[in-house]
């Protein structure tokens, strides 16, 4: 159980960073020596500088087409040298975010803009080429060709991501002040649909409604992540098709969305206060005839798809209130994940900040089937998830305590609200004590679950998974999402040092 001593965080304002390129490699000794720590540990800037090297050397390698992301550099036990749909999409949503937070003009920022280019490329020639299960297809060869064996099909949160990463991509390259008509190839007016985005979206509108395979490909059921991402990628959608001159498709992607966020209700269970990860959930068999089974209702995808539904803030003002960073659901749904990985894992008996998995009972151990073990990607989700909503309450000024989120803060903050008698719902106001305590002790927790990574990864290099015992790092090497988890964190942290 996490039990840490009170505080009082000292906001400090982070100075502008700048990265520089040169040619299509990032150039690392001026990267660090731009990185001037103030509230953050010197470790996490070089952490920071290594997992943007590692991310970048994984997109377009030697002998790939351009926009080509990989998902590991290991090419045997495990085999993870393909393009996942999904994965590619989660990264290149990393590369746009680092392209707007670069100077405007520089190679940097011209660095970051091509590789968005050429991933909106390959994400047409994906779209064009042949596959078992069409746009739902979940990953591709190298060179360019859709995976021809067995696997959890279709997976239809790949397409919704692409959405989200190419439509966050257009509204950031012309609020830097780019062409319109350099983009407009990306969503034309027509059907039958032709331009990426707008495939992608018609695909999507009609397609939601159906059983697709889980982001961890191993379920065909009703998902929250999957369901989430679809929801904000229409959201996004809507604005993108009013953008082009598009409205009777806008019209049509509003009806769609309004009926997703009507179904978002049925992932919420009211017996045993908790959101539940899958809903009609049938088994599927992975490629060695194996069936898989999803032993628990929580899984840490239910984090995963509100944060990455967050960074575009259509989330916040489209859909569902209830499944909001900060609503009482997804808090409750945190405690009650994270109390369960305490005892999921033999490495956390003695650490009060416990590593944590994709959700109890999962047996994939990154190159087989037996006892998994915590991800490092899911950790920094944790710490992530803790920043943002640290973010959110010190912009609101107030922290609001209720009888279903109280579990929430019993859990992450042990002892603090001991000593108040609450007659929930209780509203703490940015004038008291307790206010202060409250975000300076969640500070410590974010940044705790990024130590307890750190503890096993001293080296800067990042694997899929962490042993549940030893500490070895097993699964693939140089996981791109696991590096593109780390970015995503520490911006989240140093936003909320900066505000």
């Amino acid at each position: 159980m996490i039990n840490l001593l009170l505080i009082t965080l000292f906001i400090n304002q982070i100075l502008s960073i700048n990265l520089l390129t040169e040619g299509n490699v990032l150039d690392f000794q001026n990267l660090a020596s731009q990185f001037k720590p103030v509230a953050t540990d010197d470790w996490m800037y070089s952490q920071y500088n290594r997992s943007i090297l590692s991310l970048t050397a994984n997109i377009s390698p030697e002998g790939t087409p351009l926009g080509t992301v990989i998902a590991s550099p290991s090419r045997s036990n495990p085999d993870y040298y393909y393009h996942w749909t999904r994965d590619a999409a989660l990264v290149m949503q990393t590369i746009n975010r680092l392209y707007e937070k670069s100077v405007v003009g520089s190679k940097e920022s011209l660095y970051y803009e091509n590789q968005m280019f050429d991933y909106a490329r390959l994400v047409v020639r994906h779209q064009k080429t042949p596959t078992i299960s069409g746009l739902g297809e979940p990953k591709f060869y190298v060179d360019g060709r859709g995976f021809d064996r067995a696997w959890g099909r279709p997976q239809n949160d790949g397409p919704a991501l692409r959405i989200i990463t190419l439509g966050c991509f257009i509204k950031t390259f012309l609020k830097r002040g780019g062409s319109i008509s350099k983009v407009s190839w990306l969503y034309k007016n027509e059907l039958p649909a032709k331009s990426p985005i707008k495939v992608d979206l018609e695909y999507i509108s009609h397609v939601w409604p159906q059983k697709s395979v889980d982001l961890w490909e191993e379920v065909l059921a009703d998902h929250f992540y999957t369901r989430i991402v679809q929801q904000n990628a229409l959201s996004i959608g809507i604005d993108i098709a009013i953008l082009f001159n598009d409205p009777y498709a806008a019209d049509y992607y509003k009806s769609q969305l309004i009926k997703i966020t009507e179904s978002m209700e049925k992932f919420w269970d009211p017996l045993n206060d908790n959101v539940i990860t899958s809903l009609n959930v049938q088994t599927i068999k992975n490629e060695k005839d194996q069936k898989l089974k999803k032993p628990s209702a929580l899984d840490v995808a239910i984090l995963l798809g509100v944060l990455h539904t967050d960074y575009s803030n259509k989330l916040y003002e489209n859909s569902n209130l209830n499944f909001q960073l900060h609503s009482d659901r997804i808090l409750i749904s945190a405690a009650k994940l994270l109390r369960l990985f305490e005892i999921e894992y033999q490495i956390n008996q003695s650490f009060d900040i416990p590593l944590t998995g994709r959700y109890p009972g999962d047996v994939y151990n990154g190159n087989g089937v037996s006892q998994a073990n915590p991800w490092i990607l899911s950790t920094h989700a944790f710490a992530e998830f803790i920043f943002k909503l640290n973010l959110y309450y010190m912009r609101v000024r107030l922290i609001k305590i209720t009888k279903t989120n109280l579990l929430f803060f019993k859990t992450f903050l042990p002892g603090v609200l001991d000593n108040l008698k609450l007659d929930l719902p209780y509203t703490i106001k940015d004038n008291e004590i307790t206010y202060g305590f409250v975000v300076g002790n969640l500070t410590q927790v974010g940044s705790s679950f990024v130590n307890r990574v750190h503890k096993y990864t001293q080296k800067g290099f990042y694997t899929e998974q962490i042993h549940r015992v030893t500490g070895k790092l097993v699964g693939a090497p140089d996981l791109t999402w696991s590096y593109a988890s780390f970015i995503t964190m520490m911006m989240a942290k140093l936003e909320m040092e900066e505000f």
